[in-house]
């Protein structure tokens, strides 16, 4: 999250649940719209607050099969170590690979507890094959112990997963946007159709208003039609333009050279990731990534000390990033800073 609040937008496509926007309002305050349309008679918009946006809609999970068996084999030296995790899952119903998620099991699909990234493969016959790495499913136990913290043993079966849970992971576009309007301050009525600090509530649906880097989105009022799968035309339940609406949208960049576009990284973009964890790592995970981890953990602010073997000639300015001041943070703001690549929101029109 940290490149990503630099950035605007989310490194891979995620959904935004819940997002308070107040509306635009006329400049004289006294006043209301009650067209709810712009100056250009077009219907009034609202800025999301990650861009790159996808599609309005709320997350759906959908279990395809429960406690579905860990296979372990080597394809690689040396072969005491098994690499690879392989889950075969027969679907009833064809959909795109990439809605295919796997989580650790017994947590009803919980995103704190997705299994990623990984590999699906689907067969004509309906077949999916789903390939991962073996260090990715590590035991809850080893994963969130205190008393007693120690590595997980490459080797030893015990201390990883024996099955996982499969799910369906894909957009559900039926809850976009609420529009709510608060109660007028002079309302005495005293029955229950006048309503005191609570608002009028109603939902509609979302579309993208020109650049969807941008993520600025047109809201109108609809009902969602559950046959045709589409929203139908409706109007606003109160006669003035609403004072906020709720927003639920699925956003982040997409690597369009993916062949899954909402599952991978950017190749790019993951290896900056990779190099800003490990400048963050105080000591080096294991020896084999030594080389790696010292390049991008040495402090470029170093002047003097034990702990460098050199000081570095950088401008102030870099060493000023939010990031921080090791190489691989430098590293990380100088790809943030490239033009073109962070979302400058335009004015909303």
């Amino acid at each position: 999250q940290d490149i990503e609040s630099h950035l605007g937008y989310r490194l891979l496509p995620s959904w935004e649940e819940d997002e308070w926007n107040p509306t635009v309002r006329p400049a004289r305050p006294e006043m209301f719209n009650l067209s709810v349309t712009g100056l250009r008679g077009f219907n009034q918009i609202a800025q999301a607050r990650w861009g790159h946006l996808v599609s309005g809609g709320i997350p759906q999970r959908v279990l395809l099969e429960e406690a579905a068996v860990i296979v372990y084999s080597s394809t690689l030296p040396p072969v005491a170590y098994e690499e690879t995790a392989t889950v075969t899952v027969t679907l009833s119903d064809g959909f795109p690979e990439c809605e295919i998620a796997i989580f650790y099991p017994g947590k009803a699909g919980d995103p704190a507890w997705e299994i990623r990234p990984i590999d699906v493969q689907v067969s004509v016959a309906n077949v999916a094959t789903i390939i991962f790495r073996r260090e990715l499913v590590v035991i809850e136990d080893l994963l969130e112990t205190l008393d007693t913290p120690r590595a997980a043993e490459g080797t030893t079966d015990a201390d990883f997963l024996t099955t996982v849970d499969v799910y369906r992971l894909y957009n559900d576009p039926q809850q976009q946007v609420e529009f709510m309007w608060e109660p007028l301050g002079g309302c005495a009525c005293g029955t229950s159709g006048c309503l005191k600090c609570q608002y009028t509530a109603q939902f509609g649906c979302l579309m993208v208003r020109g650049d969807p880097r941008f993520s600025q989105v047109v809201y109108a009022p609809a009902t969602w039609n559950s046959t045709d799968l589409a929203f139908d035309t409706a109007t606003f339940s109160v006669g003035r333009a609403p004072d906020i609406v709720r927003l639920w949208y699925y956003a982040g960049l997409r690597d369009k050279r993916s062949d899954c576009a909402i599952r991978d990284m950017d190749r790019d973009w993951a290896r900056t990731v990779a190099i800003y964890a490990a400048s963050k790592l105080d000591r080096q995970p294991c020896q084999c990534v030594s080389n790696f981890w010292q390049r991008w953990s040495k402090d470029l602010a170093f002047v003097e000390g034990t702990t460098e073997l050199a000081a570095y000639n950088v401008p102030t300015q870099l060493l000023e990033n939010p990031l921080g001041t090791r190489a691989g943070a430098v590293y990380a703001w100088q790809r943030i800073m490239r033009p073109g690549t962070t979302v400058r929101k335009p004015a909303i029109a």
